[in-house]
């Protein structure tokens, strides 16, 4: 019972502590993004080598899906590495969010086209039944899978 009760006062005390620890790190890297200047220049580059080089340069995570990284594109820009990428972004089409450590990227899918997809489990690869599936910044856009996995 003793024992007990210390597990839970520790427990308590920890998680104002953790919580402040996540806000904190996920803004820096915004905080990062937002106050550094830079001069970058493409030319007749892939689009995965920018993400590389990006990521080497600058300490930037990228996580992505389907997106067209053997695309040819040339970039030109010099400001700040925010508005580096919102360019960037825009220009191929791209959508990006930032949290926390990393920058999520998605193709701009034109306003009434429907995305479809299928959840599974990544260990058994059976479907996901019941699965929300949102739209990244729009939680007013999603929906739920189906028994076998389908949205």
């Amino acid at each position: 019972m003793v024992l007990t009760t210390i597990k839970n006062r520790l427990y308590r005390s920890w998680i104002p502590l953790v919580m402040t620890w996540i806000c904190v790190s996920s803004c820096s890297l915004h905080a990062q993004v937002q106050d550094l200047n830079v001069d970058l220049y493409y030319e007749s580059q892939t689009l995965g080598s920018i993400l590389e080089d990006l990521t080497l340069a600058y300490g930037l995570e990228f996580s992505y899906g389907r997106i067209p990284l053997e695309k040819s594109t040339s970039f030109r820009y010099q400001g700040s590495l925010d508005e580096a990428m919102a360019t960037f972004f825009t220009d191929n089409e791209l959508l990006h969010k930032i949290i926390g450590q990393h920058i999520v990227l998605r193709q701009d899918t034109p306003f009434g086209q429907p995305i479809r997809g299928k959840v599974t489990d990544v260990n058994s690869k059976m479907p996901l039944l019941g699965a929300h599936i949102t739209v990244i910044g729009d939680t007013q856009i999603g929906a739920i899978t189906d028994g076998g996995g389908f949205f």
